[in-house]
């Protein structure tokens, strides 16, 4: 009964907005550079409209990543299947599974991204520079998302937070910006 009433606590509305409030006003900031950074690479963009294929994919792919091993951390910890710990093998059987689906998701995306490109007549990259910028920088990405996962639903859970309500909205936040940072990063490195 008392793990219940204090459930019961986390859940009304004055604590959620407590916890929350704070918490997206913070990301709403972290957004804010994600469009800086797209709109210091629009000239590029504009000069290559092929790579818009990619911008839309590329961010939602790696939060949509990120939200699923941010649920899956966080409902094992609730459920207490795992500790907030890197020990655990069902942790780490989440990690690689997720970075295993997300290296071949972006492998497919730049297949997809070039042929459709290409059949669509689009002016800028060939489909192998496609690929190779869709499959690079998914690489970066489902790292770097795997790990803010792991470490927001560690660290709320540590501070007594609930990860439901801070991993989904930390990851997909972190994961727009470093989905356009990587991206605008490697087709620098590639197109020059």
């Amino acid at each position: 009964m008392a793990s219940q009433s204090k459930v019961m606590i986390g859940w009304r509305a004055v604590t959620i907005v407590r916890v929350m409030g704070p918490l997206l006003m913070i990301l709403a900031f972290v957004g804010m550079f994600s469009g800086l950074i797209l709109t210091t690479g629009q000239e590029l963009l504009f000069k290559s409209p092929a790579l818009f294929i990619l911008v839309p994919a590329v961010v939602g792919l790696g939060g949509n990543l990120g939200a699923i091993i941010g649920s899956r951390v966080s409902t094992a910890l609730h459920l207490g299947i795992i500790e907030p710990s890197l020990s655990n093998i069902a942790l780490r059987n989440n990690i690689i599974s997720s970075l295993i689906a997300g290296g071949v998701m972006f492998i497919i995306l730049g297949i997809v991204a070039g042929v459709l490109a290409s059949f669509l007549s689009l002016k800028g990259p060939s489909m192998i520079e496609i690929f190779l910028i869709s499959t690079i920088s998914g690489v970066f990405l489902v790292l770097f998302v795997v790990i803010i996962s792991v470490a927001a639903a560690f660290f709320s859970y540590r501070r007594g937070l609930d990860p439901d309500d801070v991993v989904i909205p930390v990851v997909t936040s972190f994961s727009d910006l470093a989905g356009i940072a990587f991206l605008m990063g490697i087709v620098v490195l590639i197109l020059g």
